[in-house]
């Protein structure tokens, strides 16, 4: 009886270390199913193409100009192809396409993540927006009730209800703070300070946001993780002061290395900036913080199910695994997200860049040109990134937006107590389609 027990355990974990079991326990042959080489994405070079050409891998309608991106993007070819790749294979045999492909497409999202932002793919959870990452780690932070959040007035709506909820339970206080009173005059001196003088022996959670929507304002993250640090001297473990960055709107304009920012924490979702699946995002951890961190969601990692049925003794999963959801997902979206990060790096994150703040200096400054409009957006690179946030005349955004709809361009307003207009020229853009918006934001400021 003891022989036939190992015997099962044996063929349970070969089996699903080979990609799991198929009705009647007959192993699934993952290689056989696998056979676009999920562990080895192909990568189209791009890194020469021309503008244009870039531009044609998006289905985007060409009679729009298309200023928006930054709110969900387009899935460029690749992306688009390995989602309709995976769907098609979960619809033709869907459990047994499931259990042979989700470890190895797993791996591949995360090596390519991973590659992107130049750390180890095991310092990464796959969530399913920013949101979701927001509110995994905010929910699963230790801090004590004698402790405090630090957090600004420029967050956005989730931010600021993932810390009421979390605060609610453990009994931790929030101080919130202004960084700025007029954006587009903002110093880098004066948000450094401002932090610094907020910091306490009390502050556990410093909760912030990379590039403001409402605004356009980045933050100079690694010029703040320097004065965290210097605060941090001298403190206990328990004590000391995590920085978590929301940084959706910087992930995908500004060529990163996630180790020269120097949070503690990173959340951003993939369907914005990177042009990845809808549904998908990141949550990365220094490998020094997620022992910080407790899951909220339980894993279907297959070594979380292994010593959940007794089969092994210890998981050996890397902590941010455990942030990983696990459930039903759209797995399609999710196994395509690796593209995402591959088609960026295909034409290189420092092209990008360099594209992406070259066509908002030509929108700001011709903004800032026309009579009547006040352009909110500091105008370096620095503490600007992909959005825009401008008033014409004093009209209402929702005017604005209105307006420019009408001559055929999706500009955004921008979701806060007081809103502005917003343009967010991206790659799938071009000097033409600014030169077209500032000519119609000329027009609607002369007839108001």
């Amino acid at each position: 009886m003891k022989e036939n027990t190992l015997d099962r355990r044996g063929f349970l974990k070969r089996s699903l270390a080979n990609g799991g079991l198929a009705a009647g326990g007959t192993l699934l042959n993952s290689t056989a199913l696998a056979s676009n080489n999920l562990e080895a994405n192909t990568v189209v070079d791009l890194s020469d193409a021309s503008w244009k050409t870039i531009r044609s891998q998006f289905p985007l309608t060409p009679d729009w100009v298309h200023m928006a991106s930054f709110l969900l993007a387009s899935n460029p070819k690749p992306v688009t192809a390995a989602i309709n790749k995976h769907r098609l294979e979960l619809d033709a045999n869907p459990a047994v396409y499931l259990q042979s492909a989700e470890h190895p497409a797993e791996l591949a999202t995360l090596a390519a993540a991973g590659k992107y932002l130049n750390t180890k793919p095991d310092q990464i959870a796959i969530t399913e927006s920013t949101t979701a990452s927001i509110a995994l780690l905010y929910a699963g932070l230790s801090i004590r009730a004698d402790q405090e959040v630090l957090t600004t007035e420029h967050d956005h709506y989730a931010t600021f209800n993932s810390l009421a909820f979390s605060t609610a339970r453990n009994g931790a206080s929030i101080k919130r703070i202004a960084l700025y009173e007029k954006p587009s005059e903002l110093m880098v001196e004066q948000v450094v300070d401002r932090i610094n003088k907020a910091i306490t022996p009390k502050t556990r959670i410093i909760a912030i946001t990379w590039v403001h929507s409402g605004t356009g304002v980045k933050l100079p993250i690694a010029e703040i993780s320097q004065t965290v640090k210097e605060a941090n001297r001298g403190r206990r473990e328990e004590d000391r002061a995590l920085l978590c960055v929301d940084g959706v709107h910087g992930f995908g304009i500004d060529s990163i290395d996630i180790n020269t920012l120097g949070c503690d924490f990173f959340m951003a979702g993939t369907h914005k900036w990177m042009f990845g699946p809808r549904g998908t995002a990141i949550l990365w951890g220094a490998e020094d913080a997620w022992q910080f961190l407790s899951p909220t969601i339980p894993t279907f990692h297959q070594n979380a199910f292994m010593k959940w049925m007794g089969y092994i003794e210890d998981e050996d999963l890397p902590k941010s695994t455990h942030l990983t959801p696990g459930g039903t997902h759209a797995f399609e979206h999710r196994w395509a997200m690796g593209e995402a990060f591959n088609f960026h790096m295909s034409i290189g994150k420092t092209r990008v860049s360099e594209r992406i703040h070259s066509l908002n200096r030509q929108a700001k400054e011709g903004l800032a040109a026309i009579p009547g409009v006040h352009v909110y957006t500091p105008q370096s690179d620095e503490l600007s990134a992909g959005i825009i946030a401008f008033e014409i005349n004093g009209i209402p955004a929702y005017n604005t937006v209105a307006a420019l709809k009408e001559n055929n361009i999706i500009a955004t307003q921008a979701p806060y107590a007081v809103s502005h207009a917003r343009l967010a020229p991206g790659i799938i853009n071009t000097p033409e389609d600014v030169d077209y918006c500032l000519k119609a934001i000329t027009a609607i400021g002369s007839r108001s």
